[in-house]
């Protein structure tokens, strides 16, 4: 019996939920972003083994899913994690075998409300983490992708909770699953988008060191998603995991890797030295291209649809490949607005993205156009679906108005904004 049952085990009730509450706020009082404190009397796992009683268990193939509070998780974020590990699961070599093992020994996954949750429960001063050795996601995110895409790998490639490069560790789950509050896709084209502004040079993202240098501001996890996705699209999975493992390390090791080392493990994985992988991966770009949200000329025929209060309109047009093309005419002022549509959210239910968006009423989609940038947000998941920071200012015809096109690949994700039956008549916000 560990130090923490035996002197709680008599207040194994909300009692002893309130004898938790100091260790949770001496947990973490500072920034999230601020160094870890002198450790704690208890250890973790023995704190998330008494704190966790008290949350619901929802109890999946693949996954046991501990709430904190059930009005938190959306039972779309739910099925949303189901689907997701179904999806990425068959992307791997053996599915089967994975599919086997997972069910011998779930992931642990708990949903936290706050940083602070995340501190006590995961021992890290993040969002949401992937505690490798115990196979458990500590998160505010449901699903979080881009933890579980860490968890699927480490099984795969068998590196028993050691680091490897992080261009591939991160480049991988920020691939496949995206980045806190940023879908794939989104990550993606953010990723495109330093790149082609030269903030992140491929060059300089091989080793710890330079990948850390980058991440200080951001821009390298979406720079290695963008690599990472070109070579699995090229060379596959499985020329991926063993370039993966023969770099994995601990991080003492992976501090002081000379950049010499990791580019011999790369001819050697691939054939090839990385000079000629970075030349094919600037061609491949250019044929690959990350933008869903695009300008686009207004159509010549009559909208299928117009929508308008307080002076503003939004048109829609249909096409023929299955795009849409919207205009917002602000009639002379800013085309600024906020279109929701879709399901309507429980009461009960509260999208961390409201605040960012200005969104107030709560259907599952939305669409925000602003001097700043366009963005198609999904408020059950927490997430951009699709985000384009360049789209206002190339998106502009006449004064006041902005026309952009939504791509189908966006589109397939959510119901037609004007299909009544989807309670999708959209919804201006101011």
């Amino acid at each position: 019996m560990s130090n923490l049952q035996r002197n709680l085990r008599p207040v194994r009730t909300w009692a002893g939920f309130l004898l938790l509450v100091p260790i949770l706020i001496a947990a973490d009082t500072r920034p999230v972003n601020a160094q870890p404190r002198k450790a704690p009397p208890y250890t973790i796992e023995e704190v998330r083994e008494f704190f966790t009683p008290v949350w619901s268990v929802v109890s999946l193939e693949y996954v046991d899913l501990f709430v904190a509070d059930r009005n938190r998780a959306h039972p779309a974020g739910i099925q949303r994690l189901v689907t997701f590990l179904d999806e990425t699961i068959e992307l791997f070599p053996d599915p089967r075998a994975l599919r086997e093992e997972l069910r011998r020994r779930k992931i642990r996954y708990y949903f936290c409300l706050s940083a602070k949750e995340v501190h006590l429960l995961g021992g890290m001063d993040a969002e949401g983490a992937a505690v490798l050795t115990e196979r458990a996601v500590v998160t505010r995110w449901l699903p979080h992708e881009h933890e579980l895409v860490h968890i699927l790998v480490d099984i795969v490639a068998r590196t028993n909770g050691r680091q490897t490069e992080p261009v591939l560790q991160e480049g991988l789950a920020s691939a496949l699953g995206g980045r806190r509050s940023l879908a794939p896709a989104a990550l993606l084209h953010e990723g495109e988008v330093v790149l082609s502004r030269r903030q992140v040079q491929p060059d300089r993202l091989w080793t710890y060191r330079d990948f850390h240098f980058y991440a200080e501001s951001g821009p390298s996890y979406a720079a290695a998603g963008r690599l990472v996705q070109f070579l699995l699209a090229t060379r596959g999975m499985e020329r991926f995991l063993t370039l993966y493992n023969l770099l994995s390390a601990t991080d003492e090791v992976l501090a002081k890797r000379p950049e010499a080392a990791v580019m011999t493990q790369i001819h050697g994985v691939y054939g090839q030295p990385w000079r000629e992988l970075r030349d094919e991966f600037q061609r491949w770009r250019k044929e690959n291209p990350t933008r869903w949200i695009t300008p686009a000329p207004q159509p010549s025929r009559l909208p299928d649809l117009i929508v308008g209060d307080n002076g503003r309109r939004m048109l829609l047009w249909r096409q023929d490949d299955a795009s849409l093309v919207i205009q917002l005419d602000g009639q002379g002022r800013l085309p600024e607005a906020n279109v929701t549509w879709g399901d309507a959210l429980p009461p009960e239910y509260r999208s961390r993205l409201d605040e960012r968006t200005g969104a107030t009423d709560q259907r599952r989609f939305g669409l925000r156009i602003s001097p700043e940038s366009v963005a198609v947000y999904d408020f059950a998941l927490d997430v951009a679906l699709a985000r384009d920071d360049e789209m206002s200012s190339q998106g502009r015809g006449m004064p006041g108005a902005i026309t952009l096109r939504l791509d189908p690949k966006l589109l397939v994700q959510m119901p037609p904004l004007e299909d009544p039956l989807m309670r999708a008549a959209p919804s201006f916000q101011r």
